[in-house]
């Protein structure tokens, strides 16, 4: 992911956790967060089509609140 261009944020942390039959890959940043702001971009679409692409239709990319504040993007592939 990118975590430069629109990134306003103090601090970025990767993390990566096996488990038996998939890998998660947790990127938290403390910024902004979601906004109301939407723009008819193609970045995440994309992001979705390659892991797709590579890993399988049982791979995933979810957005969620990194609460206090930020964003937490988790990208699910399976492992065998």
């Amino acid at each position: 992911m990118n975590t430069i261009v629109g990134l306003i944020a103090n601090h970025c942390f990767f993390n990566m956790r096996s488990r038996p039959s998939y890998r998660p890959l947790y990127r938290c940043d403390d910024g902004c967060g979601f906004t109301d702001y939407h723009t008819n971009g193609v970045g995440l679409t994309n992001i979705q089509n390659r892991l797709h692409l590579f890993f399988g239709e049982s791979s995933t990319l979810q957005l969620e609140e990194n609460k206090p504040s930020g964003i937490k993007a988790i990208l699910t592939t399976p492992y065998e």
